[in-house]
C-alpha cells in the first residue's frame, strides 16, 4: 500500500507504520497519506477533511496469522516472539492475561477502533483510561465507541479482498487506474485447533467477532445490498 501511495503523491509524503511513532502530530499533519498499524487514539486529531479507510479481518485467522508471524520472528525481537517460537497456539494464547499481550489477542481489532495503538505524543494527551491493558475497559463501552467509530470510516475494507479494496480505495483518492504489485495479506491457511483452542479463540475475539460482522453488514448497506 504505502508503494502505491508513494507513487501517487510522492516519495517524501506518506507517513506509514513507525514513521508515527517518532513523529508529534502536528508533523504527522503535514503528510497527505497517513497509514499504519495504529488506532483511533492516535487519528483522531486528524481525521478533519481526510478520506478514511481500515482493513479488518476475520478474527480467527487475524489471531492464527499473528501467531504464525512471531513464530517466525527472532527470540530477542518482543516478547511474543519468545513465547511463540517455544509455545503451541493454546499456550500462547493463554498469555492474554499480560497487558503486551491482550493488546494483540483481546479482541484487538475492536480495541484498535476504540482507543488502540497511539505515538508517544498521542499517548500523553490521552485519557489514562484508554491507555494498558484493553481488558480493564468496560466491554460494553469498549464496543459501542469502536461501533461509533467503524461508522465514520469511507472505506472499510477486508483482507480477503485486500487487492480490490486497494483499487478502490486509491479511486476514490484520484489514482483509479493503480497497479497492486502484491500482498503480504495472504490468506491463513488454518489447521483446525483442538476444541480448547477454538474455544479460546472465540473467547477472546468475541468483540471482534461483533464488529467484523456490523462492518461486512455496513458495507453491504452501502453498496445497495439488503445486509
Amino acid at each position: 500500500m504505502q508503494e502505491i501511495a508513494r507513487r501517487h503523491y510522492g516519495e517524501n509524503q506518506v507517513c506509514s507504520h513507525a514513521d508515527y511513532q517518532t513523529l508529534d502530530l502536528d508533523e504527522c499533519a503535514k503528510f497527505p497519506f497517513i497509514s499504519g498499524h495504529f488506532g483511533m487514539i492516535f487519528a483522531e486529531p486528524l481525521l478533519a477533511d481526510r478520506y478514511l479507510f481500515t482493513f479488518l479481518r476475520e478474527p480467527t485467522e487475524r489471531v492464527v496469522s499473528l501467531y504464525k508471524y512471531l513464530s517466525k520472528q527472532p527470540a530477542e525481537q518482543s516478547e511474543l516472539a519468545a513465547a511463540a517460537r517455544t509455545q503451541s497456539l493454546k499456550e500462547f494464547l493463554l498469555q492474554a492475561n499480560k497487558p503486551k499481550f491482550s493488546q494483540h489477542l483481546w479482541n484487538a481489532q475492536a480495541w484498535q477502533l476504540h482507543s488502540g495503538w497511539g505515538s508517544r505524543k498521542a499517548r500523553e494527551q490521552a485519557d489514562a483510561n484508554l491507555l494498558g491493558d484493553p481488558r480493564q475497559i468496560d466491554p460494553n463501552a469498549l464496543l459501542d465507541r469502536a461501533r461509533q467509530n467503524l461508522r465514520r470510516f469511507d472505506y472499510i475494507g477486508f483482507v480477503d479482498s485486500f487487492e480490490s479494496d486497494i483499487r478502490n480505495i486509491f479511486a476514490d483518492l484520484g489514482a483509479p487506474k493503480i497497479k497492486v504489485l502484491h500482498s503480504n495479506a495472504s490468506k491463513v491457511e488454518i489447521h483446525q485447533p483442538d476444541e480448547e483452542t477454538l474455544a479460546l479463540i472465540e473467547e477472546l475475539t468475541a468483540l471482534d467477532r461483533v464488529i467484523f460482522d456490523e462492518a461486512k453488514k455496513l458495507v453491504s448497506h452501502r453498496s445497495g445490498g439488503t445486509g
